[in-house]
């Protein structure tokens, strides 16, 4: 156990990769065509704007990508640092990218990605940032994102106790995926923690994307309600992806 979660060193373009997996298995969710997986779609989706908005921080700071921790830091510095790696502030990041801002408020038709606006929020849709993304600033593209490196300082910090909350869940996940590897990793918002279970299992490796994700989301949905699924996120993982061996898939 811990290898899960172990602390990795990213670089933009593999946050770009991770952001491009996760906009895929919300597509997954959002496909099914059930309405129930509606907060799963939103969590996800708002996870692949975080990680697409911290690879250009990362980018545009590229001294915080061998920074193990603040220590040492100027006040503006450390601000930096626990924007990538500590927080999930989006008008934080946007105030160190205020292209990015300008551009998300200024698309348009004439852009060929019109926004759609939230009648709560006034965001732009996940399309919408990753054509901004596109047009501004360098492109990196999208590699392998390794299976294992000491040297990371991990965005969240790893729990070794199940919050009660999840008990239930990660009991029903262990009777649905024997002999599974199942951690679960908590980080701090702006509302609190949030807290990611992942399901390691040898199973996975002959299941798509969209089975197995399927597999361990039905069981979020029948153990925990629509608030706490606000705060989980459920990874299927694939023994061959901590390898680094199914990183393309």
């Amino acid at each position: 156990m811990g290898k899960i979660f172990e602390r990795q060193r990213l670089t933009p373009s593999q946050l770009r990769t991770v952001a491009q997996r996760r906009l895929d298995d919300a597509d997954c969710l959002r496909r099914s065509g059930d309405n129930a997986r509606a907060n799963g779609v939103f969590y996800v989706g708002g996870f692949v704007i975080e990680c697409l908005l911290k690879a250009k921080m990362l980018q545009r700071y590229p001294s915080m990508r061998s920074a193990t921790s603040a220590e040492g830091m100027s006040e503006s510095d450390r601000r930096i640092w626990h924007l990538i790696y500590r927080l999930h502030d989006l008008d934080g990041l946007l105030d160190h990218l205020p292209e990015m801002r300008s551009a998300l408020l200024d698309s348009g038709p004439e852009a060929g990605h019109a926004p759609v606006r939230s009648a709560d929020c006034d965001l732009p849709t996940v399309d919408d940032l990753r054509a901004v993304l596109a047009a501004h600033g360098e492109d990196e593209g999208c590699t392998a994102v390794p299976g294992s490196d000491p040297g990371f300082e991990a965005m969240a910090q790893q729990v070794a106790d199940i919050p009660k909350f999840l008990s239930g869940l990660v009991a029903d996940l262990a009777r649905r995926v024997p002999g599974a590897e199942i951690e679960v990793e908590k980080s701090r918002g702006l509302k609190g923690y949030r807290y990611t279970v992942a399901v390691v299992s040898d199973r996975f490796e002959s299941m798509g994307w969209t089975e197995r994700h399927r597999a361990v989301w039905n069981a979020a949905y029948e153990n925990l309600s629509d608030a706490d699924l606000l705060r989980v996120a459920v990874l299927a993982v694939r023994p061959s992806d901590l390898n680094g061996r199914g990183a393309a898939h």
